[in-house]
């Protein structure tokens, strides 16, 4: 008899798709993939086109939330572009100049 395989919908979680899976009946999983098709890239690994929660779980819903906490605590690369900060230099009108000059003078009294 083919065994069957339960999988619920995807969700989008922090840039991953995660979906849970059946892996035996009462045993639940989750598939971590990116959102934008890259590789999944574990930190310390290579990269794979998914990784997989290693605990099972007896809900969908626990296991969903096993691939949300391994996300949350940083197991992941994450794409770098989008956590990226942006700084410019813009310019400053000569009160602001004088301003900060005043200031920096008082930091290097104290």
């Amino acid at each position: 008899m083919p065994s069957k395989i339960l999988v619920l919908r995807l969700m989008e979680y922090k840039q991953f798709a995660v979906q849970a899976f059946e892996r035996e009946p009462g045993k639940w999983r989750a598939s971590i993939r990116r959102v934008d098709g890259e590789p999944v890239q574990v930190i310390g690994t290579n990269k794979f086109g998914q990784s997989i929660t290693r605990i099972d779980d007896r809900t969908p819903a626990a296991a969903l939330l096993t691939a949300m906490d391994a996300i949350d605590a940083g197991t992941f690369v994450r794409d770098r572009a989008a956590t990226e900060k942006l700084w410019r230099r813009r310019e400053c009108s000569s009160s602001e100049r004088v301003e900060t000059n005043n200031l920096q003078r008082r930091r290097a009294k104290s």
